[in-house]
């Protein structure tokens, strides 16, 4: 039973997002670089694998993390559907395909 819409990157992001939905969090600017640190650490001795990103919000966090793991797969998670548009919009601009 799903309680929202989950957006999953690897089928979801051919639909096309309204025009300027790019949301820019400025907790998620400052803390994407600590945040990923900690998971690059964490994952030092793993392959490869999905990661999913419950309640992305913006998108900023995801496309960050995914630029420097691209080892793995990312799956960001979102119920709000502003949030899911502006993540599109985040993963179309970097051009990834994790």
């Amino acid at each position: 039973m799903s309680s929202g819409p989950i957006l999953e990157a690897s089928t979801s992001f051919d639909v096309a997002p309204k025009k300027d939905t790019k949301m820019v969090s400025a907790a998620a600017s400052r803390n994407s670089q600590p945040i990923l640190d900690v998971l690059i650490e964490t994952l030092r001795d793993v392959e490869t694998g999905n990661i999913v990103s419950f309640a992305e919000g913006s998108g900023q966090h995801v496309v960050h993390f995914a630029k420097e793991l691209s080892r793995f797969k990312f799956y960001p998670t979102e119920i709000d559907s502003s949030a899911i548009d502006s993540i599109i919009e985040y993963r179309r601009d970097s051009g990834l395909t994790n």
